[in-house]
């Protein structure tokens, strides 16, 4: 079910998801965002179109707090940190990871030769508003 022809709401989709690089959008927020460029785009095909994305690898599908996905354009390999009360996704730099994961080797003694790492905790401003409670 190959689907690769460019319609002009699949770019729409694109500009929007430029438009959010670094920002693991979530489908609700690339249709919010893309309804302002066409009022016609649905949300079935801001799904779809994120859905083959996600299969051809131009972005990452992401799984947060909950069963909400979210989406990542950097492709490149790095991990990520989820604040467990805003819902927040930040990358964490592929080099930090990487230390992470040779020590977890070294540790284990045991050769990695893939990792994926997500850390789950507060960011610095729920972490600043939970310590002003």
């Amino acid at each position: 079910m190959e689907n690769r022809r460019q319609t002009r709401q699949k770019a729409i989709i694109r500009g929007v998801l430029k438009e959010l690089y670094g920002c693991h959008p979530t489908a609700e927020k690339v249709f919010e965002l893309a309804r302002t460029k066409d009022s016609t785009i649905s949300m079935s095909t801001v799904y779809r179109n994120l859905s083959e994305m996600a299969e051809a690898g131009i972005i990452d599908k992401l799984h947060g707090i909950g069963r909400k996905a979210f989406y990542d354009q950097n492709t490149m390999p790095h991990s990520h940190f989820i604040c467990e009360k805003c819902g927040n996704i930040y990358d964490i730099p592929y080099e930090m990871a990487k230390e992470f994961s040779a020590k977890a080797a070294e540790s284990l003694k045991c050769r990695i030769t893939s990792f994926e790492f997500t850390a789950k905790g507060l960011c610095a401003d729920c972490d600043i508003a939970n310590n002003n409670k």
